[in-house]
């Protein structure tokens, strides 16, 4: 956008004015436009209602969705569903190429077949022994295992491990000290593949404990593992592998290994079948008036879990609540619109794929294909599972957890709590998740953090898990819609104030952690 002296761009502003009717919302800041503003805000905060959205969540929660999988048929047609609703509302698609409402992601899609690790005439099998994180492709060979105690980095540091594979225990010392990112196991996993390790062998404390994490998340283990096809020539390759003590025995002839180095011969193979699938975001532009040019980005994710074993997982509120808030907020700024009251900043309505895989469409948006500049994204604001309370606020369930919403801008945690305390409808915003280091990790666990690490303010709006958390119970029947219409109008009111503010949120806070 060209840049106008003051007097010229009034002009210019007048003459659009005069020629198709648009007001611009807050330009100014007498307290009778202010007044005007909230009323017009309060007008459209009240087109969202609990019909609307329970009517949309029968529709895209329904098992004619069938628990909406990445890349599926079930997935395509609430992808459908979305659109069309986008459509409907004139927002336009941004996309250049085929649909312009899909950024088409191009994905591999690996399963395990088989994975066999074996000494002399002992066998392991997989689902018994040991299982398996992820899905990898290894020739059968003779590979040398190396124990390295908790697999920490200054460890590994002392042995030759390339081409060889490690075996370690997965809790830390009580006394650890060091740097808490590597009490997670996976990143010391990471480092070790990094330096070349063929495969890492978890230690669980117990079998018992084994055995339970097993039970837990097979059905999960076993789903297939989504690579972007650009990334597969680079992505690892090196395995991940969670035992109990005694595989671990078995492979160091009856004894567990006790001093670093240590090591054994194991023959390893591991085949994996890999196919091509497509999915993808779904997107709606509404673009702004005088400050067209910077863009708030408003997602949900539509993708859940698919059948599991036989049962479809509908996933009502995780995130059919979000993406039918998207919906109708979406609705609310057109209608706003169309009366000639256009944001002053441009909006999409962003609802992605493959949030439950690994935050895949947020990731694909930011990281390689940005339909949007994201120096010119002032803010995220992200809803996943709006519609329900947790054991917490079983007694008073008027709430909201916000999470992030002042990790890197003070500006909009202002912004937001003002918006909150005039058009919440006595909503609490609970802020127990908002910390980098809660044991619940919820700020890296949803879309806004794709966002949120490339330094972009976001607001993460989240009710908290409750018992059909990622369960065939998790259906539109148990969704409390008039709650969930109290929050979405919060929501509107949030992002109506940060589009039709006089200048963007300031970022005064960097986030220096680009993954977790």
């Amino acid at each position: 956008m060209k840049k106008y002296t003051s007097i010229l761009f009034a002009l210019a502003i007048l003459a659009v004015s005069c020629k198709t009717n648009t007001k611009i919302v807050s330009q100014d800041k007498s307290s009778s436009f202010t007044q005007k503003s909230e009323k017009l805000l309060q007008k459209y905060q009240e087109t969202i209602t609990a019909n609307d959205l329970k009517e949309h969540l029968y529709v895209i929660a329904s098992d004619e969705m069938e628990g909406r999988d990445t890349g599926s048929e079930g997935q395509k047609k609430a992808a459908s569903y979305i659109v069309d609703k986008l459509k409907k509302m004139n927002l336009e698609g941004p996309v250049k190429t085929g649909d312009p409402y899909q950024q088409e992601i191009p994905f591999i899609q690996r399963s395990t077949k088989s994975v066999t690790f074996s000494r002399g005439n002992k066998n392991a099998t997989l689902y018994n022994d040991f299982y398996a994180w992820g899905h990898f492709n290894y020739k059968a060979d003779s590979v040398e295992l190396v124990y390295v105690g908790n697999g920490l980095p200054e460890t590994l540091s002392q042995f030759d491990l390339k081409g060889k594979a490690i075996i370690f225990n997965s809790k830390l010392p009580k006394n650890f000290e060091g740097d808490k990112k590597w009490e997670n196991p996976i990143n010391r996993v990471k480092n070790a593949s990094e330096n070349g390790v063929v495969f890492s062998m978890v230690i669980r404390p117990t079998d018992k404990e084994f055995k339970k994490e097993l039970k837990l998340y097979r059905s999960y283990l076993e789903r297939p593992q989504l690579v972007y096809e650009q990334e597969v020539k680079s992505a690892s390759n090196s395995g991940i592998y969670v035992t109990g003590p005694t595989l671990a025995t078995m492979l160091f002839d009856g004894k567990l290994p006790q001093e670093n180095g240590n090591s054994t011969k194991v023959l390893f193979e591991a085949i994996a079948n890999q196919d091509k699938l497509e999915s993808s975001n779904i997107l709606g532009y509404l673009e702004g008036s005088d400050k067209k040019d910077e863009l708030v980005v408003i997602t949900s994710h539509y993708d859940h879990v698919g059948i599991i074993n036989g049962k479809i997982h509908n996933g009502a509120d995780d995130d059919g609540s979000g993406t039918v808030s998207l919906l109708e907020i979406a609705e609310a700024f057109t209608e706003a619109s169309k009366d000639g009251f256009k944001p002053r900043r441009s909006i999409l309505f962003m609802s992605v794929t493959g949030e439950e895989r690994g935050l895949l469409g947020s990731k694909y948006y930011t990281d390689f294909d940005p339909i949007f500049s994201l120096d010119q994204t002032v803010t995220n604001i992200n809803i996943d599972m709006v519609g329900r309370f947790d054991e917490k606020h079983k007694d008073a369930n008027e709430y909201i957890y916000v999470i992030g919403s002042d990790m890197l801008s003070s500006e909009l945690h202002t912004v937001q709590e003002d918006a909150n305390e005039r058009f919440g409808n006595g909503l609490v915003l609970d802020y127990t998740y908002n910390k980098k280091d809660s044991p619940e990790r919820y700020y890296y666990r949803s879309d806004h953090y794709n966002f949120a690490k490339n330094n972009i303010p976001v607001i993460f709006y989240f009710s908290g898990v409750h018992e059909d958390y990622h369960q065939p119970t998790d259906t539109p029947d148990k969704i409390e819609y008039e709650l969930m219409a109290k929050r979405a109008q919060m929501i509107f009111a949030t992002a109506w104030k940060i589009v039709n503010r006089d200048t963007k949120v300031k970022v005064d806070k960097v986030d220096t952690e680009k993954s977790k």
